[in-house]
């Protein structure tokens, strides 16, 4: 079979293209490149060589990283890139915090005129064709089913076999297609059930029963308000502002400043900071079971389903899992910091030694259960509470007395962790897992 990509690269190459076409960037502008993490590492690589030429340099928030260097381009605060390149493009490459980071841009005095904002929203079609032509006969992408674009789902066309999951692609996997091996059949969700332990999915649980439980799901946002979606059951879902602490902006009543917080750190914890907000000040203690979830990302469950967790046994409720080549290189390429992998093993070890299994055993396996959305029995959270944020609240102190980080770092810890939480209680609790439904207001 001719294959229509020959690899990996044509097809980055085609998306970055289009990405980047989208900039309206003329052929004499100066440029400046706010953000230093990932999406901005990856904009300097697709860009021609005549456009990088014409990068003055990058900004960041980060004051850590200010004056060094990156692919041969100084790194500056942003009020200091303002004032020395006024004239200057300001390309705005960040997955988070765009239309804060916009304002601050105007406070400086950019004209709007001058930022520009890298969107790499797009249907996932090239993805979906270049991941279909390497697939086993016996597994297929559903096209059907609403996901992330970075991330299709992928399918056993075994009708007795109903497991499925996500693919999430980067570097080492893309090697592994490239050369023609075909990574993705059933041993791998053995691989899940053996590391993670055996799950039932949210569309298998009865609602026969009259005994329902009664299920809070906090709602994260920061940024904006934004309409909730009819079909969200308001006695179910209750939204947060997280990082209140950071603005002057409100904009829900329930705030994660309120009482024992860390929301002026909410620029490392993200979402997290509701988490630490809900198990210090005892939130809804009264609910059987308490959860999180994002503010354009929300969980594929019915609200017959949530309210039926303890007549099924349910004690979890967590994503479906996404499959990740090298689980550490992964969550590197968000950080660009080698050394958070061992600091966060560290504090496991000092704090929580009967986890160093369960961490030896995750960072070896495939499988990452992400977004730190899940829906925990209140008595749970508490106990996970008490293991995230002991290991977070060490990493923070460590790099703390070295420098000041802005990069979510203790976010992405976050993921991971859950998964080590997971495979050290998979004989304790029982788990349901259900699909992320993406959607932007």
């Amino acid at each position: 079979m001719v294959m229509k990509y020959k690899n990996y690269d044509e097809v980055k190459r085609l998306l970055w293209n289009g990405y980047i076409g989208k900039l309206g960037i003329q052929e004499l502008d100066s440029i400046v490149i706010f953000g230093c993490g990932d999406i901005g590492n990856q904009l300097i690589d697709f860009l021609e060589e005549d456009v990088v030429r014409r990068i003055v340099c990058f900004c960041d928030n980060n004051s850590s990283i200010w004056g060094q260097i990156r692919h041969g381009i100084e790194i500056s605060s942003p009020k200091s890139a303002v004032m020395d390149h006024p004239q200057a493009i300001f390309v705005i490459a960040v997955v988070r915090g765009v239309e804060d980071i916009s304002k601050q841009l105007r406070s400086l005095g950019v004209d709007s005129g001058r930022i520009r904002v890298l969107n790499l929203l797009d249907d996932g079609t090239l993805n979906r064709e270049y991941l279909s032509e390497r697939l086993d006969e016996r597994y297929y992408i559903d096209d059907s089913y609403l996901c992330e674009t970075s991330i299709p789902v992928i399918r056993s066309r075994d009708e007795n076999d109903k497991r499925d999951y996500r693919i999430y692609i980067e570097k080492k996997l893309e090697e592994e297609l490239d050369r023609g091996e075909r990574p993705f059949n059933r041993s791998l969700m053995d691989e899940y059930e053996k590391v993670y332990g055996q799950y039932i999915r949210m569309d298998e649980i009865s609602v026969a029963s009259n005994d329902v439980n009664t299920t809070k799901v906090l709602i994260t946002c920061s940024h904006k308000d934004f309409a909730v979606m009819e079909s969200d059951d308001s006695d179910i879902y209750i939204p947060i502002q997280v990082g209140k602490a950071l603005t002057d902006v409100a904009l829900y009543d329930l705030k994660d400043d309120d009482g024992e917080n860390i929301s002026d750190r909410n620029y490392n914890y993200c979402e997290c900071s509701a988490l630490y907000w809900a198990w210090k000040n005892k939130y809804a203690m009264d609910a059987d079971y308490l959860g999180l979830r994002h503010y354009r990302r929300k969980f594929d469950a019915s609200t017959e389903s949530l309210t039926h967790l303890k007549a099924n046994g349910i004690d979890i409720v967590h994503l479906d899992p996404i499959y990740h080549s090298d689980i550490r290189s992964s969550f590197v390429k968000h950080t660009r910091n080698e050394n958070d992998w061992d600091v966060m093993k560290n504090a496991i070890k000092k704090h929580f030694p009967d986890y160093m299994g369960a961490m030896e055993i995750y960072e070896n396996q495939h499988f990452v259960c992400g977004y730190n959305m899940n829906i925990l029995r209140r008595d749970i959270f508490d106990e996970y509470c008490e293991f995230l944020f002991g290991v977070l609240l060490d990493v923070e102190d460590h790099y703390l007395k070295i420098c000041d980080r802005r990069d979510r770092y203790l976010g992405f810890l976050a993921e991971n962790l859950f998964g080590v939480f997971l495979i050290k209680n998979k004989n304790r609790y029982k788990q349901a897992i259900t699909k992320l439904v993406p959607y932007i207001k």
